[in-house]
């Protein structure tokens, strides 16, 4: 008694294969053609056969349905050779929906996994969550496929009536400033950030402090992610959801006018004091009285406040209000520089100075040193405070380039300069005083 099987390229061992509902059987008796039949196992998981009449074959192998048929046939055949042939194998019946290019109901062969179901139907769509692939049974028991680079995992071998379900990634709407603003697909369990970053990153004018979570169900949060661009942190990166909305604003811009380096709009964000603005704006000049910076908050063209800070103490509250709809001005005044010079010069007074003003420049404007001027012996007070003034040689006799250049110093606002007298004698007074004398003793006389 000799039996033989057909199997698909797929088969490996029939010894192995369980026949089932739908299969068809080519069953030969040697010697009796009128029992050769084709036979199909019926949803009942039975077969009908001469002599035998049903016959319970669900789950057996091909050469156990053949021991059967030989043992009931040897009641009306002496010696019966039975061959049983799988001729055509069944095929099981599962459902695949969800997020996939072509869902429907597939039919595939016995042995069959998840991948060649998600394969047979034209694979993953774009919005697809491989994630979270769930296969269920008849019996009511799901497992969960997750798709990684490794493929599935685990890539389950499917029964006749599993369901396989892709769920859709979480579609969240990020507007504002990003670089590609719109609807955008996280992947569960996503965050602000992965929405962010889905959505192109941040744009150059983002303001992280002020960023707004509007949930799909809930109240609107607005979240600080400064701390977690700098370090990582998650406070405020929360968690979104299918249908959450994010909104990046834009950062608040302060016009700064006067002695700055780069006069104009600064974008500023929450808790940023007026140094850090007037950094933005290149910093202060030279020229810059700090200690009077004005800030005027404007609504539309209407002036509403202005306040007077000194922004040169480094211990003052330098903290700013922005307010949402209308702006800020912040004026940093020319501090007014000059210094006072004395002695032996043709127009003694005070002069304005600029940051790079020096010694030669201000006797210069105080018309210059007159012929009694020590050059050698000028004498700078720092700020006005004459008690340790600084010496200074800047020529030898009337010849102000002459002398020292290097000793042509910086001058600063509130200093004063002094210029001596010369000790030398005054030959012209003494010719005076003697062609004097000279006179009266003519008149004596």
């Amino acid at each position: 008694m000799i039996i033989f099987l057909a199997w698909s390229a797929w088969a490996h061992a029939s010894e192995t294969y369980q026949l089932g509902p739908g299969d068809v059987l080519q069953v030969s008796v040697w010697g009796h053609e009128e029992l050769n039949r084709v036979v199909k196992v019926r949803p009942d998981g039975k077969i009908s056969f001469p002599f035998v009449g049903d016959l319970l074959v669900d789950t057996l192998t091909p050469e156990e349905v053949r021991d059967r048929l030989t043992v009931q046939l040897a009641e009306y055949i002496l010696n019966p050779q039975v061959t049983v042939v799988v001729q055509e194998f069944r095929t099981i019946g599962v459902q695949v929906g969800g997020k996939i290019k072509a869902p429907g109901l597939f039919r595939l062969q016995p042995g069959s996994s998840a991948s060649d179901a998600i394969a047979m139907a034209g694979g993953f769509a774009v919005d697809a969550d491989v994630s979270r692939v769930k296969v269920s049974s008849r019996s009511g028991q799901t497992v969960v496929i997750a798709v990684t680079g490794q493929g599935f995992q685990p890539d389950v071998v499917l029964s006749d009536g599993d369901q396989i379900t892709v769920p859709q990634l979480d579609k969240v709407t990020v507007v504002g400033q990003v670089r590609s603003p719109g609807v955008v697909m996280v992947q569960p369990p996503g965050r602000v950030a992965d929405a962010i970053a889905a959505a192109g990153g941040l744009g150059p004018d983002a303001d992280l402090t002020r960023v707004k979570l509007i949930p799909r169900a809930g109240e609107p949060q607005v979240l600080d992610l400064s701390g977690f661009y700098r370090t990582g942190e998650q406070v405020g990166n929360l968690p979104v959801t299918d249908g959450d909305q994010i909104v990046i604003p834009e950062q608040h811009r302060v016009t700064v006018l006067g002695e700055v380096t780069r006069p104009g709009l600064v974008p500023v964000t929450s808790g940023e004091n007026i140094l850090d603005i007037l950094a933005k704006a290149g910093g202060a000049t030279i020229d810059a009285n700090l200690a009077l910076v004005e800030v005027s908050t404007f609504a539309g063209n209407a002036l509403i406040t202005t306040e007077t800070v000194d922004a040169s103490d480094p211990f003052a509250k330098l903290g700013i209000v922005i307010p949402e709809d209308g702006r800020l001005v912040i004026s940093v005044p020319k501090l007014r520089r000059q210094v006072t010079v004395l002695g032996k010069v043709a127009r003694p007074g005070t002069y304005p100075i600029t940051g790079e003003t020096r010694l030669i420049e201000a006797i210069g404007a105080a018309g210059g040193p007159t012929e009694r001027a020590s050059l050698a012996e000028v004498r700078v007070y720092r700020g006005g405070e004459f008690a340790d003034p600084e010496a200074v040689v800047l020529g030898r006799d009337h010849l102000l380039f002459e002398g020292d250049l290097e000793e042509n110093i910086s001058l600063s606002s509130s200093d004063v300069i002094f210029v001596p007298e010369t000790k030398r004698i005054d030959w012209n007074k003494v010719i005076m005083f003697l062609t004097g004398m000279k006179l009266v003793k003519d008149l004596l006389n």
